[in-house]
C-alpha cells in the first residue's frame, strides 16, 4: 500500500573475506542462530573456504548458508541501480585492505537484500526481531576520536585526555565499571560494525554512494570507507526515518574498555556486565585482542568460562559443544558457491 514504511527482513548477512574461519566467527553465527530470532543467517565468503572443526561446526549450525560471492558482479549489480556505473567495483579493485573490502561488501549486501548486517566479532545474546519494525537502525557507541575532532585542536587535545583515560581504565582491574561512571564525557559516534536495513535503504545508499565518490587517492586510508565515513553520511541525514540505538544495545564495552572481555579474574558474573538493552555484544577483535583469537577454541572456553567474561559470554550464548559431522573428511554439506 502506498505510504507504507518498510520494515527490515528478519535476515542476517556476514561477510568474510579469507580462506579460514576461526572459533569466534563461528560462534558470532551460532549464536545469531540461536537468538536473534531471524529467519536466515547468512555468510556471504569471498574466497573458498577451508574444511576444518569450524567450517564443519558451522555447517551443522540450523539456519546458517553459505553463499560465496562475487564482488564484481554484486558491486556493478548494486552500482546499476545507484545510477552510479561501475564506481563501486572499480572502488573495490583499487583497495587492498581486507577490513575496507568487507565495508564496501556489507553495504553492497544491505542495499540489493536488506536485513542485520554483523561483523563477526559479536555475539547476539537477544532476539532481533524487536528492532526490524523500522527502516534502517544503526548504533552509537562510546569513543575518543570520532571524525570531527581532526578539524578542531581543542578538539583534538580534548581525545589526546580522553583516550589517556581510556587506556588507564583498559589497565585497571574492573576499569570496564569505572568506565561506565563517566562514559558521559566521550563522544556518541556511529559504528558500522552493525547496520539494519530494508533493502534499497536511503541511508544504505547514501553510504554507498560516497564510497563511490571518493578519490583514488584516498582510498587505501584508514576509517575512509568505513566508521568515519558513515558518521559523515548520518550527520547529513534525516534522522526521522533512521533509529540510533544507544551504546548498550550493540557496544556495551567502546574500543579499549572492551579488553576486559578477555581479562582474568578468579570469579566473572555476566548478569552484572550486560544491559537490560543488550541485543548484541560487540567486542572488537582488531583492537588489542587479534592476537588472542587463534586461541579462542572450545577448550579455552570450557576452561576458562568461570574466570574470563568473554569466555563465560560464548558458553552461555553460542554453546560450544558443537557435534562435528559423522564422517570428518567430508562436509555434511558444502558451501554455496553460486555468486550473488
Amino acid at each position: 500500500m502506498a505510504g507504507d514504511v518498510p520494515s527490515i527482513p528478519p535476515r542476517l548477512h556476514f561477510v568474510w573475506i579469507g580462506s579460514k574461519l576461526e572459533w569466534v566467527h563461528v560462534w558470532a553465527m551460532k549464536s545469531a542462530a540461536m537468538h536473534s530470532q531471524c529467519e536466515e543467517i547468512i555468510l556471504h565468503h569471498v574466497d573458498p573456504l577451508h574444511y576444518d572443526a569450524p567450517l564443519a561446526a558451522l555447517l551443522n549450525t540450523p539456519r546458517v548458508k553459505l553463499k560465496q560471492v562475487n564482488p564484481r558482479i554484486l558491486l556493478t549489480d548494486v552500482g546499476r541501480a545507484l545510477h552510479i556505473g561501475t564506481k563501486l567495483s572499480e572502488a573495490y579493485e583499487n583497495v587492498s585492505s581486507p577490513v575496507a573490502l568487507s565495508n564496501i561488501l556489507r553495504a553492497a549486501v544491505l542495499y540489493a537484500q536488506g536485513g542485520v548486517y554483523l561483523d563477526l566479532d559479536t555475539i547476539t545474546v537477544k532476539s532481533l526481531r524487536p528492532l526490524l519494525a523500522v527502516p534502517e537502525f544503526v548504533g552509537h557507541e562510546f569513543t575518543a576520536w570520532p571524525h570531527y575532532v581532526y578539524q578542531s585542536l581543542p578538539l583534538r587535545c580534548k581525545s589526546v585526555a580522553l583516550s589517556g583515560v581510556r587506556d588507564l581504565l583498559r589497565r585497571l582491574p574492573k576499569g570496564h565499571l569505572v568506565f561506565r561512571r563517566i562514559s558521559g564525557h566521550y563522544y556518541l559516534a556511529v559504528n558500522n560494525a552493525i547496520l539494519g536495513s530494508a533493502s534499497g535503504g536511503v541511508l544504505i545508499a547514501h553510504y554507498l554512494k560516497a564510497m563511490a565518490a571518493i578519490p583514488t587517492t584516498q582510498v587505501q586510508l584508514r576509517y575512509v570507507f568505513g566508521t568515519h565515513l558513515l558518521q559523515k553520511i548520518v550527520e547529513g541525514f534525516d534522522q526521522t526515518s533512521l533509529t540510533i540505538h544507544p551504546p548498550d544495545v550493540f557496544y556495551l564495552m567502546p574500543p579499549e574498555i572492551s579488553e576486559h572481555w578477555f581479562r582474568h579474574q578468579s570469579h566473572v558474573d555476566l548478569d552484572k556486565v550486560l544491559q537490560p538493552d543488550t541485543r548484541i555484544v560487540h567486542w572488537y577483535a582488531s583492537i588489542r585482542t587479534k592476537h588472542l583469537v587463534p586461541q579462542l577454541t572450545p577448550d579455552y572456553i570450557d576452561n576458562h568460562q568461570q574466570t574470563q567474561l568473554f569466555s563465560a559470554l560464548v558458553r552461555q550464548y553460542a554453546q560450544t559443544d558443537t557435534c562435528l559431522p559423522q564422517h570428518q573428511n567430508q562436509p555434511a554439506s558444502r558451501p554455496d558457491r553460486d555468486a550473488v
